[in-house]
């Protein structure tokens, strides 16, 4: 309520200082500034043009350079800003959560892991473009400094102000991500940094050249076109804008769908039941205590969520097997985590990343994990973190061959696990420091208490068991 307080302040005041300042714009046309430039602001996105090739489109930065070579610096500012402070509320009020499928009843700490994570997103937004506002500003004072630049033409003077300004954006936010990662323990850094590869810089530098090329057309095409065609540019963005569905509501909505998924998978089983999303819940803490940015912290939160969606292809009577899995059985309880993919194959390509993390939580640092068998070197950071989450909520909760084990003993088997190197050692010791969390405890007692429910058939089927191991020796 504070902040939609202060943004109508805001936009009020800007309104004040337009009619006060400039008298001679009449207000249709400062609405429809506002409005081009609000609808710019919410067209930004990353294009997916083929495979994991993606574009990023920002009209914002083409309609504030067009305002001020039609104005001037002071009313392009503060139509941005106006813009900037009305695009928020519109999102709020048109938005649905990013996660539609939630057991807000059966599972309320998701709900608290998007609204956390949403309010990363927000300030990380309030960033980006306050940067962007101040490099066109600090453009503009250099380029009143050289009065060379207008004498050259347009065609050569926009591509120079989109190049360094984009190339300026991408400098800062590489500068702000080390400062960030600096800030993180020495080993967890290490761990990052091992990540990235000279490939993807390449990569990087491909689409940072695409994006420039691309926005200077489309600049130059609607420097012309603009002040005769206002409304109906005005119009087409709108329609893009109703239509067109970026890379993050694209990404929500399948993960909606598989979440939706998981669920029928989760209740297939009641021993696994709610299991993704404590894993979730275990992995965000984990991610949280090491500092990382919204981003990663999202990535391993929802990486964790799709997890063990390859189980609905593993046959139930394996799944709920009261006994030890033989050799065979256990080889198709490990198909799991290669059907994930196979499974989001189609889709893959929008949510790789997070696809990506999730088939490798099976992996064990000393190379004896599946599918792949990777050692540590080849094991990411948000992989690491997904297996001490899944591995201590499989020990803590009731499977159908034995009884839960107590916190203190689970924590002993991590600690073990991580002995013989096949647990990051690492981040065994912080969730260890973590898992006090109130959260966490309050959620696998809720289980365990549910499970008890179900006590006398559990130890039926044990005694069950026993009886035929009693009769197969004699």
């Amino acid at each position: 309520n504070q902040t939609l307080f202060l943004s109508i302040i805001l936009i009020f005041s800007n309104i004040v200082i337009i009619f006060t300042t400039f008298t001679d714009i009449s207000p249709f046309r400062y609405c429809i500034d506002i409005l081009l430039m609000t609808i710019s602001i919410m067209l930004k996105r990353e294009l997916y043009i083929y495979k994991n090739f993606h574009l990023t489109i920002d009209f914002s930065k083409i309609f504030l350079i067009i305002f001020y070579l039609l104005n001037n610096v002071v009313y392009s500012i503060i139509v941005y800003t106006t813009s900037l402070t009305l695009t928020p509320l519109i999102n709020q009020l048109t938005k649905k959560p990013n996660l539609e499928y939630f057991h807000k009843e059966r599972f309320p700490y998701l709900q608290k892991i998007q609204q956390e994570i949403d309010k990363n997103k927000d300030i990380m937004y309030y960033q980006e473009n306050l940067i962007s506002l101040l490099i066109f500003i600090l453009l503009i004072m250099l380029s009143s400094k050289i009065p060379l630049l207008y004498n050259i033409g347009i065609f050569y003077l926009f591509p120079a102000l989109i190049t360094i300004w984009i190339s300026l954006e991408k400098l800062i936010a590489n500068i702000y991500q080390n400062y960030q990662t600096r800030l993180l323990d020495q080993y967890i850094k290490k761990l990052i940094q091992k990540n990235q590869n000279q490939k993807v810089q390449n990569q990087t530098f491909n689409f940072l050249l695409l994006e420039i090329f691309f926005n200077s057309i489309l600049l130059i095409v609607l420097f012309y076109c603009i002040p005769n065609l206002k409304i109906a540019i005005l119009t087409i963005l709108t329609i893009l804008l109703l239509s067109g569905r970026s890379k993050d509501y694209i990404k929500d909505q399948i993960l909606t769908f598989i979440l939706l998924i998981i669920d029928l998978v989760e209740k297939k089983d009641r021993y696994t039941f709610d299991h993704s999303y404590r894993v979730a819940l275990i992995s965000y803490n984990i991610a949280q205590k090491l500092n990382l940015d919204y981003k990663n912290v999202d990535r391993i939160y929802k990486s964790a969520l799709i997890h063990d969606i390859g189980k609905i292809l593993i046959p139930d009577q394996i799944i709920n097997k009261k006994g030890k899995l033989t050799n065979e059985e256990f080889e198709i309880i490990k198909l799991h985590v290669k059907e994930l993919k196979n499974i989001l194959n189609p889709i893959y390509k929008f949510i790789q990343e997070i696809v990506d993390i999730a088939e490798l939580h099976h992996e064990r640092l000393d190379g004896k994990g599946y599918p792949y068998g990777y050692t540590a070197d080849k094991i990411p950071l948000e992989s690491r973190i997904l297996a001490i989450a899944d591995t201590f909520d499989a020990l803590i909760i009731d499977r159908p061959y034995r009884p839960g084990f107590s916190f203190q003993k689970a924590i002993s088997i991590l600690k073990e696990e991580a002995e013989k190197n096949k647990l990051d050692p690492f981040l065994v010791d912080l969730f260890i420091k973590i898992i006090p969390q109130t959260e966490i405890i309050e959620s696998i007692k809720r289980v365990k208490t549910m499970l008890k429910i179900y006590q006398g058939k559990i130890i039926e089927n044990i005694v069950g068991n026993l009886t035929n191991f009693i009769d197969e020796i004699i």
